[in-house]
């Protein structure tokens, strides 16, 4: 009441009484300094009389409900929930996670998605400094996410490939989201889907193999290299992970969706 009526709460003469002493049975029972005379006050009055006769009163024991729980109870992890939920940024994630890609190669990609990987951009902007934010592949982009992903022309080359090898023509992709979200929602077919998934999948953990190969090692590689270790891996993946025990490496090599 003392939020939403204020001017009324002034005029009562004990503010500190129950809801019970100010309503009768037939009727509102009020305990004014003065009646309420100015236009606010009998604007606050009315809003307040239209409010209480919707109320439906019952004669069991008052209780307290929360609604954040479905049985009414008030738990810890509910109120921390929506805590989260409200503090938390909302962040869209295309990644999905499918059983025949090792679970450290889908969460290398969630975190890819969300541009959430050590490359020296990452770390520089964190204050760590000390090593070179150029892209050691192609000395001409940064050391950022999407660049050693996707856009160095090694990377770039290799994606072309094996796409162009699954018989695919997408546009350019501008982010690893991009891409992710492209291949979760590729084609009609669960079965060929779940292949191209994970030589994306597959692709993208590779590319950040030979970059750290480059940086840590000083490995040089090529647009086939890397393309030839997607294929060998992921081909690893189907056979033994995706329940394809009869896959053939030479049928393979023809069409990554000989195994079908």
């Amino acid at each position: 009441m003392a939020f939403n009526f204020p001017h009324l709460l002034k005029l009562d003469k004990r503010k500190s009484c129950f809801v019970a002493e100010r309503i009768g049975s037939h009727r509102l029972k009020w305990d004014w300094k003065r009646k309420p005379n100015t236009v606010i006050e009998r604007e606050e009055l009315d809003l307040l009389v239209r409010l209480v006769e919707r109320v439906q009163f019952s004669s069991k024991p008052d209780k307290w409900k929360s609604r954040f729980s479905g049985d009414g109870g008030f738990y810890v992890h509910d109120l921390r929930s929506v805590i989260e939920d409200l503090n938390a940024p909302v962040v869209y994630n295309p990644t999905v996670w499918p059983k025949i890609v090792p679970l450290k190669v889908s969460i290398f990609v969630w975190r890819a998605c969300m541009d959430r990987i050590p490359t020296a951009m990452a770390l520089a902007r964190r204050g760590v400094n000390g090593m070179s934010t150029s892209c050691l592949l192609c000395n001409v982009g940064s050391d950022e996410t999407n660049h050693i992903l996707l856009h160095c022309p090694v990377a770039r080359d290799a994606l072309m490939w094996l796409l162009n090898w699954c018989n695919n023509q997408p546009p350019a992709f501008n982010g690893v989201g991009e891409l992710v979200k492209f291949v979760g929602c590729w084609g009609s077919c669960p079965k060929r889907r779940k292949i191209l998934i994970a030589l994306c999948y597959g692709f993208l953990w590779c590319a950040w193999k030979i970059r750290n190969e480059r940086r840590f090692n000083d490995t040089c590689s090529s647009q086939s290299k890397l393309a030839d270790n997607v294929v060998s891996l992921v081909f690893g993946w189907v056979k033994y992970r995706g329940n394809f025990d009869s896959c053939k490496w030479e049928d393979r090599c023809i069409s990554p969706f000989n195994v079908l």
